[in-house]
């Protein structure tokens, strides 16, 4: 049996997903407060300015990851490991028959109990790659087009002093860091490539896989033992 030694790695890739996206949001909000407003209501000289910093990145990045955003993209539903095993299960005789939700089970069963760690730490860190970037990539589109917003509102309010270079800059620079996520889009090639990487092991393992499926709902049958 493969004995999960990437728990903690789980969790420190998790809390990345979480805290870069969240202070990636903050920052853009304070620089948008400091051009367009001339507002800095962060580096204030306050000792509660730090405090105040991890607690709004921390907010933020709690938001942005339970809107599950990324998970709705094509490159993550796509290709899926726990689909392959669902439609492996379709070419045996299994009572009652396996739906995405068990079939999504087994796959994290064998995950734990089967695949080397090596495809853990794979696994956990181009997800959290993917999630971030895919994140980061909705956030600064969100940033570009209102700060394109604000720039209207300032020229129909006749407000032109405060449509400053920095401003148009900034507007400009997170245009240009949104193209060159979408156009270079590494993160969808690599989810794909991890998902196909898993079901090359699972297909190299078929066997194993087939066992499991028919003994899934018998008690004691699965050891973790059968490889």
């Amino acid at each position: 049996m493969v004995q999960n030694h990437s728990s903690s790695g789980f969790g420190v890739y998790e809390g990345l997903r979480i805290l870069l996206p969240g202070f990636y949001c903050v920052t853009l909000a304070w620089l948008y407060g400091i051009v367009a407003f001339d507002l800095d209501f962060f580096f204030t000289g306050s000792s509660v300015s730090s405090l105040l910093i991890l607690i709004s990145g921390s907010v933020a990045g709690l938001l942005l990851y339970a809107t599950e955003g990324s998970k709705r993209r094509k490159a993550f539903r796509e290709n899926q490991p726990s689909q392959h095993i669902l439609e492996l299960s379709r070419t045996v005789n299994v009572t009652p028959p396996i739906d995405e939700q068990e079939a999504q089970r087994l796959y994290f069963f064998i995950l734990n109990s089967y695949m080397p760690v090596s495809f853990h730490q794979r696994i956990f860190f181009f997800g959290m790659v993917f999630h971030v970037l895919t994140t980061i990539r909705r956030v600064t589109l969100f940033y570009a087009l209102s700060g394109c917003a604000i720039l209207g509102i300032f020229v129909a309010l006749g407000r032109l002093e405060n449509v400053t270079t920095s401003l148009i800059g900034m507007i400009l620079f997170l245009g240009f860091v949104y193209l060159v996520n979408a156009r270079f889009n590494k993160a969808d090639r690599k989810m794909q490539e991890n998902y196909l990487d898993q079901i090359e092991w699972l297909t190299m393992n078929q066997r194993l896989v087939l066992y499991i499926i028919q003994h899934h709902e018998a008690p004691g049958a699965l050891t973790g033992k059968e490889l």
